[in-house]
């Protein structure tokens, strides 16, 4: 069941600068509530939640449990990542003191499901393609939060909290915990069997991500990838390989299996919206709302524009796709 988030109650995250971990961290900082946090490194991530208002422990050990708990008053929100170990000191200590243990995909999950989102899940692409997204909104004003699992170089972070309505996050399914996600939009982009510590055989990552998609109001697939064509059921797929499912135009979609609606209806910012790549696969361009040259456009570079060719083949018809994916599922 997903937790209900109450700013009156602290959370503490051991490992707190890892990559998963120091995104919501940050996030829920500026949402106002009380972070801690406990990790032996002292990383730029690490001094960026410092400077954000979020309590660093340098060690992991009991005392650090014993030290919220006796100083605050307050019994703290425990959250941990799968790569924090049982044996670990400081969770066992918080276990031994009955606090509530919590995954970060159930904080991740609360987030998610609270407001209308975007999640990208998929074998390969999950950083590129959600950085895509999140810095387009950003970049048209739309104020996106966003947890994403690398640094987006338009944000100098992992983690961004916005005012407006949209959060879009990447979904790892490395250890099944995606199932938890009720995204508005759930966004597939490939299956390739990994993570064979957790999942046996391929029908076991295909059978999680189906409830991932059988969670998400609207699912985005890529027809391309022949095992999402088969075990998948999408309400909108992209190709840059065929038109068979996908209303195409001289291999461009128009339309993404559903009109993107009258211009009218588009929110503020996305009027002199311009994807393209203009034949460089590290570039975006948009144009900012009531512009009136072309040239005045913002650029943005995605950091993995080598991943966003090997694995989508053609960068320019997936940023176009993606934007239009966004746009069509905005307008509904």
């Amino acid at each position: 069941m997903t937790p209900t988030l109450d700013r009156q109650l602290p959370l503490h995250f051991i490992g707190v600068g890892g990559i998963g971990m120091s995104a919501l961290a940050g996030i829920l900082a500026a949402r106002g509530f009380q972070v801690s946090g406990s990790d032996p490194r002292n990383t730029p991530v690490v001094e960026g939640l410092r400077q954000q208002g979020v309590r660093v422990f340098p060690r992991q050990e009991a005392a650090t449990i014993a030290a919220l708990c006796d100083d605050d008053g307050l019994t703290p929100l425990v959250v941990i990542s799968s790569a924090v170990p049982e044996s670990n000191t400081e969770l066992a200590e918080a276990r031994r003191r009955g606090l509530t243990v919590l995954h970060r995909s159930d904080i991740l999950a609360a987030l998610i499901n609270a407001q209308p989102s975007i999640a990208v899940a998929g074998s390969h692409g999950k950083t590129t393609t959600s950085t895509l997204v999140a810095t387009l909104l950003e970049a048209t004003q739309q104020d996106p939060t966003a947890v994403i699992g690398g640094v987006v170089p338009a944000f100098g972070s992992n983690g961004r909290q916005g005012e407006g309505r949209l959060l879009v996050a990447e979904a790892d399914e490395s250890d099944g915990s995606l199932v938890k996600f009720a995204a508005h939009l759930g966004v597939l982009t490939n299956i390739e069997l990994d993570h064979t510590d957790h999942y046996p055989n391929l029908q076991a990552l295909i059978d999680t991500l189906q409830r991932f998609a059988a969670g998400s109001q609207r699912l985005l697939a890529n027809r391309d990838c022949p095992i999402l064509r088969e075990h998948f059921q999408a309400h909108s797929w992209w190709s840059i390989e065929t038109a068979e499912g996908v209303p195409v135009r001289r291999g461009v979609p128009s339309a993404f299996g559903a009109p993107v609606g009258d211009q009218k209806r588009l929110p503020k910012g996305f009027h002199g919206l311009v994807t393209g790549t203009m034949m460089n696969p590290s570039v975006l361009w948009v144009t900012p709302s009531g512009s009136r040259k072309v040239t005045e456009c913002a650029r943005y570079r995605v950091k993995s524009a080598k991943a966003v060719t090997l694995r989508f083949r053609s960068s320019s018809a997936a940023a176009w796709t993606l934007v239009r994916a966004v746009l069509g599922w905005m307008t509904r």
